[in-house]
């Protein structure tokens, strides 16, 4: 059985049912009167009941000493005085049940942390508040995602001792929220947040302008957690409503924020306070030896507020970082926002665009990095296949396709760095070849034969101002001539590639001999035998027979044609044997055997 010790007896009177036994303090409709003094202990691991609207009058310091769970599953916040104290001395506790307690003090005590499983209040819950308040005696109180309300609108209305409140909750997305009844008075108020490993982070916030109440309940208040550490995406999870973790220069995943939010609201105020935060973090939140993946010089580290309305964070570099005791502070503004911390030196934003896709050609990278004050000095290229480049706009030739991350360091005049990675994708190249027709002629159509690779196009200057985009196209040139004749061969990559060739068009090979010829007649119609051509020959011979083989005519210029005599005098009429044989334009021997006649 648990005791009720005697010094108590003076002070405590049961005015309907409760009970106590070995699991705890059940109260079942009951009404327990503490005068000022008296205490109650439940011992052993004993719990808190209250299951039909039972009450708890507390006069004084009395205290209501509970070493298992509190739970509250009536309609009441059980105490009907903002005056005593319950205390939390067992180990894991939980306050729980299916309403909110009104706790005038609560004091966490014993030997580990306590959790809230539904929202609480501490300081009172009657006239306005009292002076109760939350004593963090060396123990933690999680949140676990519920509001813990503080009704003592005085500074004193929390007491860290060692502890504090736990606003993020372990293994999930979620936060629990401190509201703190300040109504219309100022000073400073403190709320001892803590860090999951616990780091203590407190929330400070000085109301230099009290706010006007709008229903007598104006409050503060104020949830903190921690994102993830990744570079890409930065700063998740994101608050309700906000669209992007973009810095002053606009770029999303910025590594330059602190890996934390501090959501604050100024509810129930028709004129809202006045004044200036202090948000504490821990190294890990900001620093890349604690594992986190940002560039921050801790120094100049400031507050950056969300605005719904156009969706940007509102950045200032006014106000000040201490980074011995872990806490940045703005300047003076109305507390309200989702709240991140910046750092605020005047760094660069480093940007670029390149231009060109295909191996083996030149690709332009052209630096459009900017930074709002001062200058840029120093920039650094990686192009991902080994080589650098220290030029402000550089250009790299890349020998193979592929996807190669290209990275640009820039440094500020301030010595602030910044960098951008962009994979940069090099595409295969067509390569461009052709043949056409041996001995090209005029007016006989060359046909061109493609030998490229890679390629889905083709252009084709045949350069008599002519053009064709089939593959294998086919032109008939006019005159002869040497002509350029160029190929561009692309594909789907726009990687093209081109190749000019000279072709020599000469006029077709025309040999003529005649089949007869009459010397010696007045219409001097083929009055001479030999050969006609319009192309040059070279090694000419021509050999004329009579028909029982005897050579009467032989002449080594094609000039010199047979006149039809033979030995100064002229040869009867009738047929005769010619053999003619030279070199044509490509130096090819060629030979012509027939017969002539004769005509007299």
């Amino acid at each position: 059985m648990p005791r009720l010790r005697h010094n108590i007896l003076s002070g405590f009177l049961m005015l309907l049912s409760f009970m106590t036994y070995g699991q705890g303090l059940v109260q079942c409709g009951g009404h327990i009167v503490f005068e000022n003094g008296g205490y109650l202990v439940v011992d052993g691991s004993g719990h808190y009941y209250d299951t039909l609207n039972g009450k708890v009058d507390i006069y004084g310091n009395g205290d209501l000493l509970i070493p298992g769970d509190w739970t509250n599953v009536s309609t009441s916040g059980v105490f009907t005085t903002n005056a005593g104290k319950v205390t939390l001395t067992g180990g894991v506790q939980q306050i729980k049940g299916g309403d909110m307690t009104l706790f005038p003090t609560l004091e966490l005590s014993g030997t580990a942390d306590k959790t809230l499983d539904v929202s609480a209040l501490v300081g009172g819950g009657f006239s306005t508040g009292g002076a109760g308040q939350l004593n963090c005696n060396n123990r933690n109180l999680i949140l676990n995602t519920q509001t813990l309300v503080v009704n003592n609108k005085t500074p004193s209305g929390i007491v860290q001792t060692g502890g504090g409140i736990v606003s993020e909750t372990p293994n999930s997305i979620g936060y629990g929220t401190v509201e703190w009844v300040v109504r219309e008075t100022g000073g400073s108020f403190e709320i001892p947040f803590r860090s999951l490993t616990g780091v203590g982070i407190p929330y400070q916030f000085t109301i230099q302008t009290a706010g006007v109440n709008a229903i007598d309940s104006g409050f503060v208040s104020v949830a903190t957690y921690p994102t993830g550490v990744v570079a890409s995406p930065n700063n998740r999870e994101l608050p309700g409503g906000v669209l992007n973790t973009f810095n002053e220069y606009g770029v999303e995943n910025a590594h330059r924020l602190i890996d934390r939010y501090w959501l604050v609201g100024t509810p129930n105020y028709s004129t809202k306070p006045f004044g200036v935060s202090r948000y504490g973090y821990q190294d890990a939140e900001w620093n890349t030896s604690n594992t986190s993946s940002n560039d921050i010089l801790e120094n100049n580290l400031r507050p950056m507020r969300y605005a719904m309305s156009s969706n940007t964070w509102l950045y200032s570099r006014a106000g000040q970082d201490n980074a011995i005791s872990n806490y940045a502070e703005g300047v003076a503004n109305d507390f309200e926002g989702i709240w991140t911390l910046s750092d605020s030196t005047i760094c660069p934003v480093a940007r670029f665009i390149h231009v060109g896709n295909c191996e083996q050609s030149p690709i332009s990278f052209n630096d459009l990095s900017t930074i709002s004050t001062g200058t840029i000095d120093a920039w650094d290229w990686e192009f991902g296949d080994g080589n650098t480049s220290l030029l402000q706009n550089s250009v790299n030739v890349y020998s193979a396709p592929n996807v190669y991350n290209v990275l640009l360091k820039v440094q500020g005049n301030t010595g602030c760095l910044d960098s951008v990675r962009v994979p940069v994708t090099i595409d295969t190249k067509a390569i461009a070849d052709f043949m056409y027709d041996d001995d090209p002629l005029v007016d006989i159509p060359v046909q061109f034969t493609s030998l490229s690779q890679n390629t889905t196009s083709w252009d084709w200057d045949f350069g008599d101002f002519n053009s064709d985009n089939v593959e294998n196209p086919k032109h008939t040139y006019g005159a002869e001539s040497s002509y350029l004749v160029t190929l561009i061969a692309n594909n789907i990559a726009n990687c093209p590639d081109t190749v000019t060739k000279s072709i020599d068009v000469n006029l077709p090979s025309l040999f003529l001999l005649p089949s007869a010829f009459s010397p010696g007649t007045l219409d001097n119609i083929n009055p001479t035998f030999g050969l006609s051509t319009l192309q040059r020959v070279s090694e000419f011979s021509m050999t004329i027979y009579n028909r029982w083989g005897e050579k009467i005519f032989e002449s080594d210029d094609i000039s010199k044609r047979w006149d039809g005599t033979y030995q100064n005098k002229p040869v009867p009429a009738g047929s005769y044997f010619y053999i003619v044989w030279f070199r044509d334009r490509t130096m090819q021997g060629r030979a012509i055997n027939g017969s002539v006649l004769l005509v007299r």
